[in-house]
């Protein structure tokens, strides 16, 4: 390729708004969410490779490139959920590999193309707390490199929480063997069941709404036995356990068959419900497991679909018209049954963006509503608390809206951690803090 100096500028335009277009094109596709990503990076290898013909001007001309991609996916708004998604499904194949080359070399192109990093930055974090309590430590090393190179590009404070994060799941196998080595020692009361803890530092994971349940009287042993042990070596800390982020498993045995059935520890007091030969009613399942009707239907509607659980037919059952029983005609090819619910009470990574639609409107993620405050505070640097309300309000039209009380809680917490300050001479008004 041969091009005058002087037709320099010319031909990076025209590029320009040949990348311009094709970006548009990409978001505009109907079957985006099969090939945006990669026909994304192919853009940006080819846009690179273009970049090498202007020596003197590479860096210039490549910058020039990603930055008008840069624009105009910062107008989509799925483009962070799926930049988080498509790692995720990297992780979980567990190859650190993206279609032969290095994961993390990939995931930089992609990130160099986002412009809210903070974002970004919350995203990660609600998928990467699932996989740190899932992962064998190959994974975490590969979690790790990742990390490293994020806090090479954008500095130690933006990747602070994440490897406090790691951290903490790393220790997780030196509490598990201290707690089991108590009980062998009766130090602690015998568990009825098997039991693996994971100790997170509540200041760098992810913010959960609190769930309202039930725990069966086994699990609720396990819980007081894990308390009494962890607060006699740390008096001085506070205990909260994460019922969204835990998970169960049963073993079911039915016609003379073992399964596994695997779900989110909010399922346990419903599946356990099953054991009987008893037709329960919703408001029966709300008494019994502290859930609201909507989440006993949204969890008795997923054991359904597994054929675990039906409901009666007309009439069966008088007293209750919408009743639940064991489906004693159960069958599976496979002894590995893994249940998941869309219901917003359980951990749904997909609904924690200010982007991301939720499902349920009942609920809405605390990080996307601190996310919200901090994109709009960078925006206006200086805002009254009426707008500041307003603002986040509707920018959140697609979660439940706030609650006063749960935007004074958030904008308390962003001024006590130096995000933010009142004005000394008006205090409804608040100030960003660079």
């Amino acid at each position: 390729m041969f091009v005058h100096m002087e037709d320099t500028d010319q031909f990076i335009h025209i590029l320009e708004s040949l990348a311009q277009k094709c970006v548009r094109d990409m978001i505009n596709t109907s079957n985006r969410k099969v090939h945006f990503i990669k026909e994304l990076l192919t853009l940006a290898d080819c846009m690179s490779q273009i970049s090498s013909y202007f020596p003197p001007f590479c860096r210039k001309v490549e910058d020039t490139f990603f930055k008008v991609m840069s624009m105009e996916l910062n107008h989509d708004k799925a483009f962070i959920d799926e930049v988080v998604c498509f790692y995720d499904r990297c992780m979980h194949r567990g190859t650190g590999m993206s279609d032969g080359q290095p994961l993390c070399d990939t995931m930089i192109k992609l990130f160099r193309l986002i412009e809210d990093k903070s974002v970004f930055e919350t995203t990660f974090r609600n998928f990467l707390a699932v996989r740190l309590l899932n992962e064998s430590d190959r994974k975490m090393e590969e979690e790790k490199k990742f990390v490293e190179v994020l806090r090479n590009n954008n500095g130690q404070e933006y990747v602070y929480k994440m490897e406090r994060m790691i951290a903490d799941a790393s220790c997780a196998t030196e509490f598990q063997d201290s707690f089991m080595s108590a009980i062998n020692r009766h130090a602690v009361q015998q568990l009825p069941i098997e039991l693996h803890v994971h100790i997170v530092t509540q200041a760098a994971w992810p913010t959960y709404a609190s769930v309202p349940l039930n725990l069966p009287q086994s699990m609720e042993m396990c819980r007081n036995a894990v308390t009494q042990f962890y607060l006699k070596r740390h008096e001085e800390r506070v205990l909260k356990f994460q019922l969204a982020l835990g998970s169960v498993l049963f073993h079911l045995f039915h016609n003379k068959t073992v399964y596994s059935v695997s779900a989110s520890t909010v399922f346990a007091p419903l599946i356990l419900s099953l054991n009987s030969n008893s037709c329960l009613g919703v408001q029966q399942l709300q008494d019994t497991t502290g859930l609201s009707a909507n989440d006993v239907t949204e969890q008795m509607t997923a054991l359904c679909r597994l054929k675990l659980a039906c409901k009666t037919e007309p009439g069966r059952c008088q007293a209750h018209p919408l009743c639940y029983h064991f489906n004693t005609k159960f069958h599976s090819t496979s002894t590995e049954i893994k249940v998941i619910s869309s219901t917003a009470s359980s951990i749904d990574v997909e609904s924690i963006t200010k982007h991301s639609k939720s499902k349920n409107q009942s609920h809405h993620s605390i990080d996307a509503l601190r996310g919200n405050i901090m994109h709009i505070m960078k925006q206006k640097r200086r805002i009254m608390h009426t707008d500041l309300c307003k603002s986040v309000a509707e920018s959140m039209e697609h979660f439940s809206v706030p609650t006063r009380a749960e935007m004074k809680s958030q904008i308390e917490s962003l001024i006590d951690k130096g995000y933010m300050y009142r004005d000394e001479k008006d205090s409804s008004r608040y100030i960003y803090t660079p």
